[in-house]
């Protein structure tokens, strides 16, 4: 599904849906460095997006239930960055009794707003299907965000999609020296974001299918 030059997106994926135990995870010295269509098996179903140019897969990692992957930049890594795309995903989560989509982002949003210190701001854009998959649109944005020891100001773009049995997040990520001023929630300017990370889609495993994965290409 394409979505219109005036559509905009925002997120920040769940912070924990299900537990998890061990943690299995790429360090920088494996970070990839491949440009174009990513299509990758995440628990019950193939996830495809694009995988924009300059940036670099520093991180991947499943923790019982949850996975994450994020790219950063060429020279950055998951500290020092500037731009982030994560790609998260938490087993089973379609399945609970209750679960939403919009329940599912509210999680990420929620974390964004309690790291916030001012101003925060959110928008969001609405539900859409991707091929026969639910999805929901948001953007997020806060001033003065604190981690890990020093602030920033960060736009959000999230895009989450229901599966089968999981849910998923694509989340796009930028960050800029702090702000007392609210930071402006511009679907213009997230939209060339969308259209970068453009096609996404959720496809069905086909067994025995080894990457690339023909099954799941760039056709909806």
């Amino acid at each position: 599904m394409m979505i219109g030059k005036n559509t905009v997106l925002a997120l920040m994926t769940c912070a924990g849906l299900l537990g998890g135990q061990s943690v299995l995870a790429e360090d920088k010295s494996s970070s990839s460095s491949t440009y174009g269509p990513s299509v990758k098996p995440i628990f019950d179903q193939l996830l495809r997006f694009n995988v924009p140019k300059g940036f670099d897969t520093v991180l991947e990692e499943t923790e019982g239930g949850r996975y994450t992957r994020k790219l950063v930049p060429h020279d950055e890594d998951d500290f020092n960055w500037t731009q982030m795309i994560q790609i998260r995903a938490n087993k089973g989560a379609a399945d609970i009794p209750g679960a939403s989509l919009s329940q599912f982002n509210n999680l990420f949003v929620t974390e964004i707003s309690h790291s916030c210190h001012s101003p925060f701001s959110e928008k969001s854009i609405g539900d859409f299907v991707i091929g026969k998959y639910p999805a929901h649109a948001h953007l997020a944005s806060c001033g003065s965000f604190y981690h890990a020891g020093f602030s920033s100001s960060r736009n959000e773009l999230v895009i989450t999609l229901q599966g089968d049995h999981d849910m998923y997040a694509i989340i796009w990520t930028e960050r800029d020296i702090p702000s007392a001023a609210p930071l402006t929630l511009d679907e213009s300017y997230w939209s060339s974001r969308i259209d970068a990370i453009s096609p996404f889609k959720l496809c069905k495993i086909v067994s025995g299918e080894t990457a690339p994965y023909p099954s799941c290409g760039a056709r909806y």
